[in-house]
């Protein structure tokens, strides 16, 4: 019940600042230390992370960033239609061979505001995973397990 309240909608109200995903972060720590006293776990002590494990729950950044990219990845092959929404991604041509495997050109912004805007967001995202795993060329369903298998072995 609080997960689902926390990531509503979160692909288009992701957090801006760190003190926006420092309060939704406290409410979930707040719900595990509620959730483990009721279950009576005698851990006077017990840190959040443990706390995670024991009840199988991610950072909610990291399950923003998830749905960010599946989004991403339905829009670009077209799965979800939007037209007004698909000229605004813009792919990186670069004419020399780099190591730098970036496909996604990511405008700098001066403030916060379009930073934070959700396709410069999913954009900075998928250009991050671009190092692992190629996003245009790989189905939904594979990169949906590769997702879950990344961000599992982030928090274990």
């Amino acid at each position: 019940m609080v997960r689902s309240h926390l990531e509503y909608a979160s692909i288009t109200y992701g957090p801006c600042s760190q003190a926006d995903t420092a309060t939704l972060d406290r409410i979930q720590r707040k719900f595990l230390r509620f959730l483990n006293f009721k279950l009576k776990i005698s851990f006077p002590l017990i840190d959040y992370h443990s706390l995670q494990i024991s009840f199988n729950l991610t950072d909610l950044s990291l399950r923003r960033n998830y749905f960010d990219l599946i989004f991403f990845n339905k829009l670009l092959h077209g799965y979800i239609e939007s037209p007004q929404l698909l000229p605004s991604i813009s792919f990186h041509a670069s004419h020399h061979n780099r190591r730098n495997p970036q496909l996604f050109d990511v405008p700098y912004c001066k403030n916060n505001f379009p930073k934070f805007s959700p396709i410069i967001r999913m954009m900075r995202s998928a250009s991050t995973l671009c190092y692992s795993v190629n996003i245009i060329q790989i189905e939904f369903n594979v990169l949906k397990k590769f997702l879950i298998n990344f961000y599992y072995n982030y928090i274990f």
